[in-house]
């Protein structure tokens, strides 16, 4: 697979952790955090483990028509302690 190909598939992958968050929360996320941290996490955990924990911390932290962006800032933060939750563990295996 050429990077070209390598990059597009990246976006995809990132665009789709996106949706989920979009699903639930009428904001976008900043280019920063979908160019950095989300293509991060992809690298480390497979698009699943991520799309999953993208889900979970929305499922928590969504309150229908209530939500705001203490709520919106409290699922990132969460989404981002599962991820590095399930890296840590590979990395320090790694250092064995």
């Amino acid at each position: 697979m050429s990077k070209n190909e390598m990059e597009q598939v990246e976006l995809t992958d990132v665009e789709e952790v996106v949706s989920i968050f979009e699903m639930f929360f009428e904001k976008t996320l900043t280019p920063h955090f979908k160019e950095k941290t989300i293509t991060n996490f992809l690298g480390k955990l497979s698009t699943q483990g991520v799309m999953e924990a993208m889900h979970t911390s929305c499922v928590k932290f969504y309150k229908e028509g209530a939500y705001d962006d203490e709520d919106i800032e409290a699922a990132i933060k969460y989404f981002c302690g599962i991820c590095w939750r399930t890296i840590k563990p590979v990395i320090a295996k790694d250092f064995e």
